[in-house]
């Protein structure tokens, strides 16, 4: 069934009336501790923009940017692809991917000068997202630990769940959490780069109103936070400003970080 559907997403690529095609890529690790290599692909299909899962590849031995080249360059000639049609690639920055001659990006660009290469913005935004000062950090650890212990086996997923049950609380299951898959965080139908430039633009306007508010006092914006400081605090005023402080010192670390891989937002 996988080998008809890609059967038919190569037909597709060849037979659009747009020429061009583009692809996304993205070498990291999955559950197991083994190197892979995901590839997405995007091209016009019946007037629309069309975009599909392509590969999924092993990296067996190292993750170096001939490495990658050479999977892809396989999976290219083995379906009949032909790097002329590449109109742009999108990869995760690292330097085996963006390295101009050793990297992936140079490697594509010495068979196709015409091909851009860039660090997709959804990887830029999932990289700059992770700022935390260490105080912030350490709980986002501590909660990340129990988690993952409760999802580690499924006798504490179920005891989990029944505990919720017991508690009434509306949701009984968690997520894992995982730095593998970036490439689905904001992807769609339909959805361009400059459509992504707009939701950069618009998440960091929305981190200065929230520092300029916090300089204020005002957490109205944070409606569990504000609801939970109201209900539990008998002294509002100094828990208040603990809290603005640590909220406005991490909101303003985001916003540089977020400015480092976004320099054009300035």
């Amino acid at each position: 069934m996988a080998s008809d559907i890609l059967s038919q997403v190569i037909t597709e690529i060849k037979e659009c009336s747009y020429s061009k095609f583009s692809l996304q890529f993205d070498e990291s690790c999955d559950v197991a501790s083994c190197a892979v290599l995901l590839g997405f692909v995007r091209y016009i299909h019946q007037d629309g923009i069309k975009e599909e899962f392509l590969f999924y590849e092993n990296l067996l031995t190292t993750t170096k940017g001939e490495d990658v080249f050479n999977i892809i360059n396989s999976f290219f000639t083995m379906n009949g692809l032909d790097w002329n049609s590449v109109q742009q690639v999108s990869v995760d920055g690292a330097p085996a991917m963006m390295g101009g001659h050793r990297g992936l990006r140079g490697l594509i660009q010495a068979v196709n000068p015409e091909i851009s290469v860039d660090h997709c913005i959804i990887h830029r935004y999932s990289l700059g997202s992770k700022s935390l000062p260490d105080n912030l950090k350490l709980v986002f650890e501590n909660v990340l630990k129990i988690v993952n212990f409760i999802k580690s086996r499924d006798v504490n997923s179920h005891i989990f769940k029944e505990l919720c049950k017991e508690m009434g609380e509306k949701y009984e299951v968690l997520l894992n959490h995982t730095d593998v898959c970036w490439l689905s965080r904001g992807k769609g139908r339909n959805t361009t780069v400059i459509d992504a430039h707009h939701t950069v633009a618009a998440f960091l306007g929305k981190l200065r109103l929230w520092i300029r508010r916090l300089e204020k006092g005002v957490i109205a914006q944070f409606r569990t936070l504000d609801q939970f400081i109201e209900e539990n605090s008998h002294d509002t005023g100094s828990l208040l400003q603990t809290i603005n402080k640590e909220m406005s010192d991490h909101l303003k670390g985001l916003e540089t970080s977020m400015h480092q891989y976004f320099p054009e937002s300035d």
